[in-house]
């Protein structure tokens, strides 16, 4: 099976990105988003929000902040707007079934970090920036494709 995956350079290998900046992630950043119903009025309400509308000044501070606590990992992550290709490491259980795919399910929480880096560029006017994060979400999900067996 690992034979008939395609292979990408390193250099090129937007799922070693994915891992890495995933790594850089505060342990309980994605924990806001984990629970809604739990009071988390900032992931609530970013979730009901249409493509077209502003955020609020209290959504705008709160994302700003929770954008800040991961600094280092939109530094590094950004990179992934210019890596459509990907391919994950797999250690291959004896049945195959018992494969995990962790760092697989970790590329929903960089594509979730560049979604709401997106929305705070959008909404002070850093258009170019909110492009790049977007293509960063694109290309999170994209280091999937070469995954597949």
């Amino acid at each position: 099976m690992e034979a008939a995956r395609a292979h990408i350079p390193d250099a090129e290998n937007s799922a070693l990105v994915v891992i890495e900046t995933k790594r850089l992630l505060p342990v309980k950043w994605a924990t806001w988003m984990v629970n809604p119903g739990e009071g988390n009025a900032l992931y609530e309400s970013l979730q009901d929000m249409s493509p077209n509308q502003r955020l609020t000044p209290q959504q705008r501070d709160s994302l700003r902040a929770k954008l800040q606590e991961a600094t280092l990992a939109l530094a590094y992550g950004s990179k992934l707007a210019g890596m459509p290709k990907g391919r994950y490491p797999i250690k291959w259980s004896k049945d195959a079934l018992g494969t995990l795919m962790q760092d697989q399910q970790n590329s929903r929480d960089v594509a979730e970090l560049f979604r709401y880096d997106a929305m705070a560029r959008a909404d002070v006017g850093d258009l170019a920036g909110a492009l790049t994060s977007v293509k960063a979400v694109l290309n999170s999900s994209r280091s999937l494709a070469m995954s597949q067996v």
